[in-house]
């Protein structure tokens, strides 16, 4: 806010104070509030869009009216140097020549994105719902990472090459005097002040925008327990919480007091973050390991039949019976035709194939019918799985320690997921 009210002071002359950012807090609340209001598909996204073509023309106009030469080869050289400091800059924290650029930028920076992470990160998850890993990846990771490797060599270059040149200090002097105000100042270095200082303005008071209603779409769909379609009064309650504790912030001590609320809320995040990267590898890794029953679900009145009419135990066993023992038979067959010694045989907890390799190990495939709690498809149905109970007919196999669902698979499907971990068996 500190820095749309010193652009509003450069443009027409309005009051610098803190009652004024005040103002400005009620009015970016309530177009976040309007935006949310519209929903995730109209405001928040048009909102959005137009931040993004704000960002782009403003960066466009200083590529092509600074130092376009220079910043080209600036632009390659920061992309190597970051490489080349990438481990010494993550891990370096200065223990032994202490300096307060620590504490102040780069740890508060950390602290700002952690204490942001459950926010962005279930956004960015329910507008990316259906794509790939890769997709993901690209857009969210390398997409981002570029664009600010170019926006920062387009803006940091040019002030420095402006301030070294024409400017004589004036920019960096500008800097150390009030930093909300620099960027105004930079821009008197460009042609067409008014118009790049009223672009930036209304940049950053867009960006607040839909930082706020995006903040404040997640804060009330976790409230809710995950429901998409909440009251409109419930979103306007979350958008007016979020003004009042930012405007109670500013008058209680300014950009130190965000500081230090936003290190006490990151805290706890960084533990879950760190439980929640090693829970992602985990289901990473479980899934390509059952790569096979990823990829050949059951059939669509399968998953039908699921939802309406969950299977029963003898349901499964009768999948057992009319399609596990004919499977695990063909594939019994098919290896005693190769010289391997392969046995089916019934058990207590189900059905259980056992080959015999010629240097003696051996490799075991077992279906059983096994009871788990229905899945919630949202979170407000969470609380039923402790109540409502399926039985699915799962398989566990030796190249693996997950147990797999197999439920509505054919015979051949069983079949081709036989034949798939015995291959990774024999190749581990």
């Amino acid at each position: 806010m500190s820095q749309i009210n010193a652009g509003l002071n450069y443009l027409t002359g309005l009051p610098n104070t803190p009652w004024m950012q005040v103002g400005l807090i009620v009015l970016v609340m309530a177009g976040a509030t309007a935006s949310v209001l519209t929903g995730l598909d109209k405001g928040v996204r048009r909102l959005s869009e137009l931040n993004l073509v704000l960002a782009v023309l403003l960066m466009l106009f200083v590529l092509a009216f600074g130092p376009t030469a220079f910043l080209l080869k600036a632009l390659v050289q920061n992309f190597g140097l970051y490489l080349d400091h990438f481990f010494v800059r993550t891990f370096n924290l200065y223990a032994y020549e202490p300096r307060g650029w620590m504490a102040n930028w780069t740890l508060f920076y950390w602290a700002w994105w952690i204490a942001w992470s459950p926010f962005v990160g279930m956004f960015i998850a329910r507008i990316s719902r259906g794509r790939t890993v890769r997709e993901f990846v690209i857009g969210v990771l390398l997409v981002p990472t570029g664009f600010t490797f170019l926006w920062m060599t387009v803006f940091g270059n040019t002030a420095i090459s402006l301030d070294m040149g024409v400017a004589a200090g004036a920019i960096s002097n500008a800097v150390t005097a009030d930093l909300s105000t620099a960027l105004f100042r930079f821009f008197e270095e460009l042609p067409g002040t008014a118009i790049t200082s009223t672009l930036a303005v209304t940049l950053v008071a867009v960006f607040f925008v839909t930082s706020a209603d995006s903040g404040s779409l997640v804060i009330d769909t976790i409230a809710s327990g995950g429901a998409d379609d909440t009251p409109r009064w419930q979103r306007v309650y979350w958008c007016s919480l979020e003004g009042l504790a930012a405007a109670l912030l500013l008058l209680a001590g300014g950009l130190g007091a965000l500081q230090a609320a936003t290190l006490v809320a990151a805290l706890p995040f960084a533990v879950i973050m760190i439980l929640l990267a090693a829970g992602l590898v985990r289901q990473m890794n479980a899934d390509v390991a059952g790569r096979t029953v990823e990829t050949e679900g059951p059939p669509l009145a399968e998953k039908l039949k699921r939802i309406l009419s969950p299977a029963t135990r003898r349901d499964i066993e009768r999948q057992i019976d009319q399609v596990g023992a004919p499977a695990l038979e063909t594939v019994r067959q098919g290896l005693a035709a190769e010289g391997l010694e392969a046995e089916v045989s019934r058990e207590a907890t189900g059905l259980s194939l056992l080959a015999t390799s010629g240097a003696g190990a051996a490799f075991h495939y077992h279906l059983e019918a096994r009871e788990r709690p229905r899945p919630a498809l949202t979170a407000l149905e969470a609380p039923e799985r402790h109540r409502a109970k399926e039985w699915r007919m799962t398989a566990r196999s030796d190249d693996v320690a997950r147990v797999r669902d197999v439920t509505g698979f054919t015979q051949t499907q069983i079949v081709n997921d036989v034949l798939d971990h015995l291959h990774r068996w024999r190749t581990v």
